[in-house]
């Protein structure tokens, strides 16, 4: 929808990179707790993303 309203930058932009950007703890103890609980899958989706 935001593509559609000509903001092209905004619309391509993955939701989490928002939630990093304004929650930058909130984001980090994500990465830690994923990290501790699924392993390297999950840091190496993350790192991919």
């Amino acid at each position: 929808m935001t593509i559609m309203n000509g903001n092209l930058k905004e619309g391509l932009t993955p939701g989490w990179i928002d939630f990093a950007t304004s929650n930058p703890t909130i984001f980090a103890l994500l990465l830690v707790i994923g990290g501790m609980l699924i392993g390297a899958p999950f840091l190496q989706a993350v790192s991919n993303a």
